[in-house]
């Protein structure tokens, strides 16, 4: 195994879909739900085996958003529905 290793766990843009789908139930706005797209886009549009959102990558993100409330306003609830969603994902 060399240094770098990309055979961790990835959410998939198909997966990431599906948990989108549990948001609207789970009572996201559609700007929430836009907004948490936005934020995990990048890792979504990386190419080949870097492609989709990692453990890390997911940490990451959640971080931001408890972080920078202001900058998205979803509130820390469905940040937790957020992590908890997504790391079933994974």
């Amino acid at each position: 195994m060399g240094l770098f290793s990309y055979n961790k766990p990835k959410i998939t843009e198909k997966e990431f879909k599906k948990t989108n789908s549990i948001f609207n139930i789970k009572g996201f706005t559609m700007k929430e739900r836009d907004k948490v797209k936005q934020i995990f886009r990048g890792d979504m549009d990386e190419k080949g085996v870097q492609k989709g959102v990692d453990k890390d990558e997911l940490a990451k993100g959640i971080d931001w958003m408890r972080k920078n409330p202001k900058s998205h306003e979803i509130s820390g609830k469905k940040i937790d529905i957020i992590e908890e969603k997504l790391k079933k994902q994974l």
